[in-house]
């Protein structure tokens, strides 16, 4: 099997999906949280505007 390389953590497509939101946003601002030796990881906050629009 092959062995994973990257791994995407994705919150906030609908906008009102808070839990997401914040969990994204803390893996931004301590990127040391979700960072591996053996993957690389990106934190994404999907659609911003969706939220701020609520």
């Amino acid at each position: 099997m092959d062995q994973i390389k990257q791994v995407a953590i994705v919150g906030g497509v609908h906008g009102n999906e808070f839990s997401g939101i914040y969990l994204v946003r803390q893996y931004l601002a301590q990127p040391e949280q979700v960072r591996r030796t053996s993957f690389s990881t990106e934190a994404v906050w999907a659609n911003p505007e969706a939220h701020y629009a609520e």
